[in-house]
C-alpha cells in the first residue's frame, strides 16, 4: 500500500482467536464483523473498530487498476475534479473545468503549433505517422499550474515508442500483478455490538500485513507479536517441559 494500491500477497499464517465478542460495521455496499480492537484503514489512517463513528469514512477495496503509475499524475488535459452536485467526474459541455479555466484551449493551441513545425520524433528524429504529445515534466513539477504544464516548453512531439520510454525512465516497467486495486472510501451507517464469534487473523508474507476482508481494508498489527510469542512457547516447551505444562493447565479458563 505504500503506493495506494493494495497488491496481491500470500497468506503466512491464520490464527485462531477463539470465541470474542465481535462488532458489526455496515456501509450502504458492505458488511464485516471484527473485534473491537481490529483495526480498518479511515481517511485519516489506521483505526480500530471501536474508535469509528456513523458517519466515518472507510477503506474498501475498488477497482483493478489496469494501467497505473507509482504516484498519481493527471492526464494532459486534467484528471478529475469536484463535480456541481459534489461527486467526483468530468462535468459536461460548458460546465467542463478545463474549458472553463482554459487548459485545454491552452494545450490544443500549442498541440498544433508543435504538429505545423515537426513532422518526426522529436527524440529519435525518425518520421512517423503517430506522433503523440509528451510532457517533459509533470503536472505536480508546476504545482499544478496548466498554463506551465502545457506551455510549448513542456511538451514535444515523440513516437508511441519513445513515448513508452521516457514513462518507463520515470516511473519504472508496471509487471503483471504489480498493478493493483484502488482503494476507495464508503461512509458507515452501522457499528453496534453483534455477539459472540469465533475469530481469526490473518498473517501476511507483505511487511505491512494488509488485507481485504469482506472487502475492507484491513490491517493485522498483531502478527509480529504472534510470532514472537509462538517463538517463546516453543523455547519454553523445550527446555522447561514440565514447567510450561503445568503453566499452560492452570491458565485453561474454568468456563
Amino acid at each position: 500500500m505504500k503506493s495506494e494500491r493494495i497488491k496481491i500477497d500470500k497468506i503466512k499464517t491464520i490464527h485462531n482467536n477463539g470465541i470474542q465478542d465481535v462488532y458489526k460495521i455496515k456501509t450502504n455496499n458492505n458488511i464485516i464483523r471484527a473485534t473491537e480492537n481490529h483495526r480498518f484503514l479511515s481517511i485519516d489512517g489506521w483505526k480500530e473498530v471501536k474508535d469509528f463513528k456513523i458517519g466515518d469514512l472507510i477503506g474498501v477495496k475498488g477497482e483493478y487498476v489496469k494501467y497505473t503509475k507509482v504516484g498519481r499524475r493527471s492526464t494532459a488535459k486534467g484528471n478529475t475534479y469536484d463535480g456541481l452536485k459534489g461527486g467526483l467526474g468530468f462535468g459536461s459541455s460548458d460546465n467542463n473545468p478545463a474549458y472553463i479555466d482554459g487548459r485545454n484551449l491552452i494545450f490544443e493551441k500549442n498541440e498544433k503549433i508543435l504538429r505545423s513545425k515537426h513532422s518526426v520524433c522529436q527524440k529519435c528524429n525518425k518520421p512517423n505517422k503517430r506522433l503523440e504529445i509528451h510532457h517533459k515534466k509533470l503536472i505536480e513539477d508546476f504545482n499544478y499550474n496548466y498554463q506551465k504544464y502545457h506551455s510549448l516548453e513542456n511538451m514535444i512531439l515523440i513516437c508511441p515508442s519513445c513515448h513508452k520510454k521516457e514513462h518507463y525512465e520515470k516511473f519504472g516497467r508496471i509487471k503483471r500483478y504489480e498493478k493493483g486495486i484502488d482503494i476507495k472510501f464508503e461512509e458507515i451507517t452501522e457499528n453496534n455490538y453483534d455477539g459472540k464469534e469465533e475469530t481469526f487473523d490473518l498473517e501476511m508474507y507483505g511487511d505491512e500485513h494488509n488485507f481485504i476482508a469482506n472487502n475492507f481494508i484491513s490491517h493485522n498489527s498483531h502478527a509480529v507479536s504472534y510470532t514472537v510469542i509462538s517463538y517463546r512457547c516453543a523455547w519454553l516447551r523445550t527446555y522447561y517441559p514440565k514447567e510450561y505444562i503445568c503453566a499452560v493447565l492452570q491458565n485453561i479458563p474454568k468456563d
